[in-house]
């Protein structure tokens, strides 16, 4: 029943299944409905803040007032509702609720044709850094399809990411809120499977797992919820990325991929915007005047 309900929006990253379980923490995340709007009740992706978030269009100005009271009488929650859909925020109109547009938190929306022949200069970044992979590893590298549930891929990804971690980040606490997502979606790997399309492909070079992506088909679109690469190897993270593009249009036939949100990191920022996305999935943040 929630899958066929969110069905009804875009593909807002935060109301997605596996998003759901794998990013929520000490299962301090809840689904419910409100004037037939799903309410998400969850810990905020950089604290351990909780925060409500609701998406819908029916009796928005209601439901909005009633969540806006709740928060300012539960210390618990951070004050506002957060990663509030364009959708929904279109819909207010009590001028006594403030919509705020949320840009850390929209998600980047990427065209799976466009990473077929890069054309154009706006992808002559990401051409260079392929030939500079291609001359260095491209005779001795492939990307394919892995299974989550083996061991030896799992203990890859777990290297990997922790690899990541120390070479990529400054230790910030959205990099171990990461591991611990991806950490979770490796240990419950059979409880995600049941629920979601949830797929894995590999780089490998030389025979050794030297990058992964984890990705989940939905209907007609396709979100990529983790990649990382061995940064020590240059260029690897552009293969892995557009390798996994292609992938995702010529096995699966979908055009759409969403590349989720850069949590106003600047580093996460200039990565996604790497990728040239082709639109955004806005959100908002509603605050009472």
């Amino acid at each position: 029943e929630y899958e066929q309900y969110i069905a009804q929006y875009e593909p807002y990253s935060d109301y997605g299944y596996t998003s759901l379980y794998v990013w929520g923490r000490d299962d301090d995340q809840s689904v419910a409905l409100l004037n037939d709007n799903i309410v998400l009740s969850m810990k905020d992706y950089m604290s351990d803040e909780r925060i409500l978030s609701f998406m819908g269009t029916n009796k928005v100005d209601e439901t909005a007032g009633e969540l806006l009271e709740f928060v300012a009488k539960n210390t618990d929650y951070k004050s506002g509702l957060y990663l509030i859909p364009e959708v929904t925020a279109k819909c207010v109109g009590d001028k006594a609720i403030t919509v705020i547009e949320d840009v850390d938190n929209h998600d980047y929306i990427l065209a799976t044709e466009r990473y077929i022949d890069l054309q154009g200069p706006s992808f002559s970044h990401v051409r260079r850094k392929l030939a500079r992979f291609d001359r260095e590893y491209g005779a001795n590298a492939k990307v394919g399809e892995a299974s989550l549930s083996d061991p030896a891929v799992q203990q890859s990804i777990r290297m990997l990411s922790l690899k990541w971690a120390f070479m990529g980040t400054d230790g910030s606490v959205s990099a171990h809120g990461e591991i611990a997502a991806i950490e979770r979606s490796l240990a419950d790997i059979a409880y995600l499977e049941e629920g979601s399309d949830i797929r894995c492909l590999v780089l490998e070079v030389d025979g050794v797992i030297e990058g992964f992506c984890i990705y989940e088909l939905r209907p007609g679109f396709a979100t990529v919820h983790f990649i990382k690469t061995n940064l020590a190897l240059d260029g690897s993270a552009d293969y892995m990325m557009i390798n996994t593009m292609r992938q995702i249009l010529l096995v699966h036939g979908i055009r759409k991929v969403n590349h989720e949100q850069d949590l106003g990191i600047a580093g996460l920022r200039a990565a996604k915007k790497h990728y040239c996305p082709e639109t955004y999935l806005k959100k908002y943040m509603l605050q009472s005047v």
